[in-house]
């Protein structure tokens, strides 16, 4: 009967034994919060790992030609290839020129037995694909086309949502 007691004693820190208890139960509750800390630190770090190994996009523009308007007309045709070899997709939201009031990204689509031509808000270039931009697709459209007929390129930049711009030389064809 004397050792229940003595249990309580030692539990309230009262009694012989009591400040040895005491120092366990402390180290014991800073060990419990020290191994919550390394354990938050460490599911913390996961998604940081996971993004990391994630490449940026890395996006490159090839085959870029401008179809010079027709006679009397003001209405360019860009096509080109982009290509993402990067780890994520990135959009192209934008493109535009000096030699060109306005740029469209316009595609096709097909209602019934017609095709339409509308324009879009920006087009996905997902990591290791291509879009190629051509007539019948992706393309842009280049209104008020300033072109002289000796111009053999024009600077056009393609703004993507993430990606700094992509400054390009494309080649003037005649229709």
């Amino acid at each position: 009967s004397r050792s229940r007691p003595r249990a309580r004693l030692m539990s309230a820190g009262h009694g012989r034994g009591a400040p040895n208890h005491w120092v366990f139960r402390q180290l014991m509750r800073a060990r419990s919060a020290i191994g919550l800390f390394l354990a938050g630190l460490a599911a913390a770090s996961l998604p940081l790992s996971g993004c990391a190994q994630k490449s940026p996009a890395d996006l490159s523009v090839s085959n870029a030609k401008i179809y010079a308007p027709l006679p009397g007309r003001d209405v360019a045709l860009g096509v080109f290839t982009i290509s993402n070899s990067g780890g994520t997709s990135d959009t192209l939201v934008k493109a535009s020129s000096p030699n060109s009031a306005l740029i469209e990204i316009h595609t096709h689509i097909k209602e019934g037995k017609i095709m339409k031509m509308c324009r879009v808000d920006g087009v996905e270039i997902k990591p290791g694909a291509s879009v190629e931009f051509k007539s019948g697709s992706y393309h842009l459209m280049m209104f008020v086309a300033k072109i002289a007929d000796d111009t053999a390129q024009v600077p056009v930049t393609l703004s993507f949502k993430t990606s700094p711009d992509l400054k390009i030389l494309a080649d003037i064809t005649a229709r």
